[in-house]
């Protein structure tokens, strides 16, 4: 389970995990609204390239809790 405000390339670092980086988005939460392109509801699942990520906590302007699962 991650922060939505963690930022891609630390996640990639940190656990090797291979996230895209290539669109105009630098948090996790940025990288679901680029695929996803708004707001998701919770427990929504959401699939980007090798990963499964299911929205656990959102606001009505920020997504807050993530898990992920890798494919």
């Amino acid at each position: 389970v991650f922060s939505g405000r963690l930022e891609v390339d630390y996640l990639n670092d940190k656990y090797n995990l291979d996230l895209p980086e290539e669109g105009d988005y630098e948090t996790l939460a940025g990288l679901i609204l680029y695929y996803h392109g708004s707001i998701p509801s919770v427990n929504d699942v959401i699939r980007i390239e090798k990963f499964t990520f299911r929205i656990l906590r959102v606001t009505a302007t920020r997504l807050e809790l993530v898990s992920l699962k890798k494919d």
